[in-house]
């Protein structure tokens, strides 16, 4: 199944729309094969956003997705999205 393609916008809205009742949130992106500039900086302020909220936040980004995985390495984000393997791990 391919993934809805959203745009930087509606990627806020739906985390703004996932974190509204919850203690944490995990943004499966398995289904993403690359992550633009607008991405990348909508995740992050998303991210810091929650942080002041007191929500933990995970970015799943499988092993074999090399590009995005290496994309979040050479910009140091790894780290600061809370990056894990699966789903499993992000709720855990």
């Amino acid at each position: 199944m391919t993934a809805p393609v959203l745009t930087a916008p509606e990627l806020e809205q739906a985390i703004d729309s996932a974190s509204a009742f919850a203690p944490r949130v995990a943004v499966d992106i398995s289904g993403v094969a690359f992550l633009d500039t607008s991405a990348i900086r909508t995740l992050v302020h998303c991210k810091g956003r929650l942080n002041e909220r007191r929500i933990a936040f995970h970015l799943v980004v499988p092993p074999d997705h090399r590009l995005v995985r290496q994309t979040l390495e050479i910009t140091g984000l790894t780290t600061q999205l809370g990056v894990v393997d699966s789903l499993e791990e992000a709720v855990a």
